[in-house]
């Protein structure tokens, strides 16, 4: 019997290695860009699964992107695991059955938002650089001296919110630029700093003569980021970092409805995004308990679901959101927000069933397969100026969709910051009726309610794998703030 399943065994694995062997395909290279948290988590998972990973061992250009030794990697087709490797990377459209158990594509490298491309064999010469044993997480640093005007991290690596509650949560005062610019650092070089860059000066400690250096460094290397002295407040170019270009952030402190009309698997999506990801304590209280529950303590409230909240405690979270605080509306919590009143929310109706009066019992799954979207990544545009996309560096980013609902754009261009493009399939399968609805709907949108109200259409924080979204979603949380 050993002998037999030995066979079998060796028998999967050659024809693992035919079907490569007559793929065009040869393997596929992605770069950690200005992410590597989420990259080392990507590659954590194919190690996971005993697929092969390898450093890029030259530089290669591909569809404008350059991929180089120091932050790209390189995944084989032809190994053990190909069927699986072909799986994780390759895109699909077309189906021939469109029943779906679970979802409808994999596409690993969307899901952490990684630049990423397939090679053919004229491209792989070189290619193949030292093997990935171990997720290359990052070590984290603080360039300059303790004597540094400020330091300076940006917002585009995954754990950068991390670092920035630890640093909120050691009493430090930090704040984040609404808009680029280049800075001086403690070497006498420049640098440019984008969108989102948090900042903490010196002259802005916690206690009198304290070692700010030192705690910069604890949080840097818990959170595998870089941090930057600065020797001088002036710029040579954009603002300088003393200005009103700068705003001050509070710490958020995070109230979550669940329970009662609130989707298990949001709230514990969203709890493990901050709680375990982050490191932030999440307060989960009722529906019933809202009444009772000390708004004022907190300065974020996130509705998941369509919960039944009594009038007089919808009252109170009016007031509540009145006096500053920022209410977020994740999914199904939407249709919350618009029918009490906190946000003008349009819905566009899913496609009627065709009139045919020939249609048989046995054509009746057609209903559901109109009306579902699977599980199907789709093309989002992004303003990568907007508070919520604080981050992001390039103006599209793949969303993962599980459900068929589609939200029409309305006010002003800037009040959706995160839109679905023209022509948004990436990968999986979704109607023609469904595509038509969803293309040019909203992601995200800010509202004009009575306080500060954002809503998030669709599952960006899907089953904690799903990093490349996630980013909006803890933007809305810190940033939500500073939305005027």
């Amino acid at each position: 019997m050993r002998v037999r399943l030995l066979d079998m065994q060796r028998e999967f694995y050659l024809s693992a290695l035919r079907e490569a062997d007559a793929s065009p395909v040869r393997g596929y290279l992605f770069s950690a860009g200005t992410d590597r948290g989420a990259c080392a988590r990507f590659i954590e998972n194919l190690l996971r699964h005993r697929i092969e990973v390898y450093r890029c061992g030259r530089q290669i250009t591909k569809s404008g992107v350059t991929y180089t030794p120091g932050d790209s990697y390189f995944v084989p087709s032809r190994q053990k695991e190909y069927r699986f490797v072909r799986a994780l990377f390759e895109t699909v459209k077309t189906f021939s059955d469109t029943v779906f158990y679970d979802i409808s594509t994999w596409v690993m490298p969307m899901a952490f938002n990684l630049n990423y491309t397939p090679l053919g064999s004229a491209d792989i010469t070189g290619i193949t650089g030292e093997q990935v044993t171990s997720p290359p997480f990052p070590d984290g640093t603080v360039n300059g001296t303790e004597k540094d005007y400020a330091w300076l991290f940006e917002w585009s690596d995954t754990y950068a919110p991390k670092a920035l509650y630890m640093l909120q949560s050691a009493g430090l005062t930090a704040r984040v630029a609404n808009t680029p610019f280049t800075a001086v650092m403690s070497d006498g070089s420049k640098k440019l700093f984008g969108y989102g860059t948090i900042m903490v000066q010196q002259d802005e400690k916690p206690v009198p003569g304290s070692d700010i250096i030192e705690t910069l460094r604890l949080v840097a290397e818990e959170c595998g980021i870089t941090m930057s002295g600065v020797s001088s407040g002036l710029t040579p170019a954009g603002i300088d970092l003393g200005s009103s270009g700068f705003t001050v952030l509070s710490r958020p402190s995070v109230l979550l409805v669940i329970d009662e009309g609130t989707p298990s698997d949001d709230a514990g999506e969203i709890w493990h995004l901050l709680d375990t990801r982050y490191g932030m304590p999440v307060t989960l209280v009722s529906p019933s308990r809202m009444g009772s529950a000390s708004l004022g303590k907190y300065n974020v409230i996130i509705i998941a679901g369509n919960p039944s909240i009594s009038q007089a405690s919808v009252d109170r979270i009016r007031d509540w959101n009145r006096s500053g605080g920022t209410l977020v509306g994740y999914r199904g919590g939407n249709r919350w927000l618009a029918s009490n009143g906190f946000a003008q929310i349009t819905y566009t109706e899913s496609p009627a069933m065709p009139s045919n009066s020939s249609m048989r019992y046995a054509d009746r799954g057609m209903e559901r397969t109109i009306n579902t979207v699977p599980g199907t990544i789709f093309n989002a545009v992004i303003d990568t100026s907007h508070p919520l996309c604080y981050g992001y560096t390039r103006p599209y980013l793949p969303v993962f969709k599980t459900d068929a609902s589609a939200v029409k754009i309305t006010g002003n261009n800037w009040d959706t910051p995160v839109k679905y493009a023209a022509d948004p399939l990436l990968s999986g399968y979704c109607s023609k009726e469904n595509l038509q609805r969803i293309a040019g709907s909203a992601v995200v949108s800010v509202h004009q309610g009575p306080g500060r109200v954002i809503s998030i259409y669709d599952d960006t924080n899907f089953r904690a794998i799903w990093y490349g979204t996630s980013k909006l979603f803890v933007n809305a949380v810190f940033f939500g703030q500073t939305l005027r």
